[in-house]
């Protein structure tokens, strides 16, 4: 005995609807494609942005560190881009122009003063006088452990006792 086709009120597609669908469908991909490149590219322009305006203000490595820690970290700072630059003397400059240019003594004692006082140390600037037509200039930060000298990429540290005096 044969089987009888159960009848089905669906019409039968034609081609022309199928395209239709078919190219609709290519649509909707491509456009779901385009949002998601889109959503995708701006996600990683944004995550670069705040990647540039961290490594821009900086992630301080020199931050929460003590005295002796600090003082080194700066020192190892300023080592990457150090560069003696007698044409300098004198002439006023900016970090970003230090960095480039280079300088002496006293714009490395200057830059060293901005980032302790950053950094929450007290900073003296001391400029001596070293012969008749040279002087030097270095920093010197310090707090209730003790202090440290920062002349250019040498660093020089005391440690206080207990008493406030100074270890042997």
């Amino acid at each position: 005995m044969k089987k009888m086709k159960k009848p089905t009120n669906k019409k039968p597609i034609n081609a022309r609807t199928s395209k239709i669908i078919g190219w609709a469908m290519v649509c909707i991909m491509i456009f779901a494609l385009f949002g998601i490149s889109f959503t995708i590219y701006h996600k990683v322009k944004d995550f670069k942005t705040t990647l540039s305006e961290v490594s821009e203000q900086g992630i301080d490595k020199c931050a929460n560190l003590d005295i002796f820690d600090t003082s080194n970290c700066l020192r190892k700072e300023v080592g990457e881009f150090y560069n003696y630059n007698i044409s300098n003397v004198g002439k006023t400059m900016t970090n970003e122009e230090l960095k480039i240019e280079g300088g002496v003594c006293s714009h490395y004692a200057d830059y060293y003063g901005g980032r302790i006082k950053e950094l929450g140390f007290n900073y003296n600037r001391i400029s001596i006088e070293a012969g008749e037509d040279f002087n030097h200039a270095f920093a010197a930060i310090s707090n209730d452990k003790g202090y440290c000298i920062l002349d250019q990429i040498k660093i020089f540290c005391f440690k206080f006792a207990d008493s406030g005096e100074m270890e042997e």
